[in-house]
């Protein structure tokens, strides 16, 4: 239906005395910024209602949405609730800021949490009874309510609707994710339709051609160190406690604390850390050996070390591997289940589950304080891209500093630390120091 008498006198007697609806497009909007050929179905426990959205009627279609479906005091189970939020805050350019008001489950964050890739549920009984893992699993319940609906219904359609300047294309191109689309529950950045950009895979030849635009500035910030920081948080390694409390540097301190002797070049630095992370993620000596362009005696040598220097952090890495010996399937602290045929494998999941929380946990505090004072554009690595007028760079990195900086409300006694580069294209960015 697309004329709006008839879509009012379809929706009002369906919805105005339901409490609970299932809300679902078919087939799904992968291309947010041209209009929509598809339908959007919702449903009760008695009716169905189809809709045909038409750009003449999305105006007053996100209304009745607003006042009828996703409204305080309903229920809606959404299947992918980011796609048609996105649309419509994208397609309604300023007039729709999602933001509702009803109580939201996503039916299809709640599948990829627990590891699967379910089509959505084709009817409302099915769609009800996907809703049942929150029950049995009051870790994801909470991270369900805190952070998944939150960048479900606000952020992340805020984050996709701002798009970046690209001179090549002559075009705005736009950020497209999949919420806990990666394996260990990043959020997975797809070029998902032609007008999308994945900066995790762009060489500096395309980065330059990405610009903040006339009068503006990109502002890039990043966490320092997450893996080490998120692995002392889990694992409460005083050892790495100490260094990361009081070092300027992590990995100077770290090349100390292992070797012995002072971090004096940057290529010390860059071996020790990536000889931690190897380690930390189960890498052996003949690996090891290989990766550095050292003898195996000497990696062998290398291992016992950083195991002697944080032991609280190896046995808590060691404990997860050996109980996946004799069980496959192994939770994160979140209760993120994956299973792990290759035991070592367990060691990158339980550190990198909690980090993808954090990432998204701050992402949606970003995003709620921007204010006008910038956008978020992208969510890169460890870290977020912001545009920002000129005037507002230095604003725009303080307030995003201290967002990031704060503690941690899901993971209590977290404290990250924030580096910042500013710029005018992403290939040609320089340390902006606060």
């Amino acid at each position: 239906m697309d004329d709006l008498t008839t879509l009012s006198e379809a929706l009002t007697p369906a919805c105005v005395d339901a409490d609970k609806f299932y809300v679902r497009c078919d087939p799904p909007i992968t291309d947010f910024t041209t209009p929509y050929a598809g339908t959007i179905l919702i449903t009760t426990k008695t009716d169905e209602v189809v809709i045909c959205p038409t750009e003449k009627t999305l105006p007053a279609l996100a209304g009745m949405l607003d006042a009828l479906v996703f409204a305080d005091g309903k229920v809606v189970l959404a299947w992918d609730a980011k796609e048609l939020m996105t649309y419509l805050s994208y397609r309604l350019k300023g007039r729709y800021k999602p933001q509702p008001a009803a109580q939201v489950y996503d039916l299809k964050v709640i599948d990829r949490f627990l590891g699967r890739k379910s089509p959505a549920p084709a009817t409302y009984a099915s769609a009800v009874a996907a809703v049942r893992p929150l029950a049995e699993n009051p870790k994801l319940a909470r991270l369900h309510k805190q952070v998944h609906v939150p960048l479900a219904t606000r952020t992340i359609p805020r984050v996709e609707s701002v798009g970046i300047l690209d001179t090549g294309a002559q075009r705005r191109r736009f950020s497209s994710y999949e919420i806990e689309g990666q394996t260990h529950g990043r959020l997975r950045c797809e070029e998902a339709f032609p007008g999308c950009l994945n900066p995790h895979t762009m060489d500096d030849e395309k980065k330059k051609k990405l610009i903040a635009g006339e009068g503006r500035k990109f502002v890039l910030l990043d966490f320092h160190n997450m893996e080490v920081a998120v692995l002392r948080w889990l694992s409460q390694d005083p050892a790495l406690g100490a260094i990361l409390d009081r070092a300027d540097d992590v990995y100077a301190g770290m090349f100390e604390a292992v070797m012995g002797s002072a971090c004096r070049t940057p290529k010390h630095r860059k071996f020790i850390k990536d000889t931690f992370i190897a380690i930390i993620y189960g890498c052996q000596a003949k690996g090891l050996a290989e990766s550095q362009g050292i003898a195996e005696d000497q990696a062998a040598n290398l291992i016992t070390r950083i195991y002697r220097t944080f032991p609280v952090a190896m046995r808590w890495l060691e404990d997860a591997q050996e109980a996946v010996r004799h069980s496959p399937e192994y939770a994160d602290h979140f209760g993120r289940v994956r299973s792990y045929p290759k035991p070592w494998k367990v060691r990158n999941g339980v550190v990198a589950g909690p980090a993808a929380v954090v990432c998204m946990e701050k992402l949606i505090a970003l995003v709620d304080r921007a204010d006008g004072l910038f956008d978020v554009a992208a969510s890169i690595h460890d870290g977020y891209l912001l545009v920002a007028d000129e005037k507002n760079t230095a604003a725009a990195a303080a307030v995003g500093r201290e967002v990031l900086q704060l503690p941690s409300g899901l993971c209590e006694g977290l404290h990250l630390r924030v580096s910042c580069m500013t710029g005018d294209n992403l290939a040609e960015m320089t340390e902006y120091a606060f």
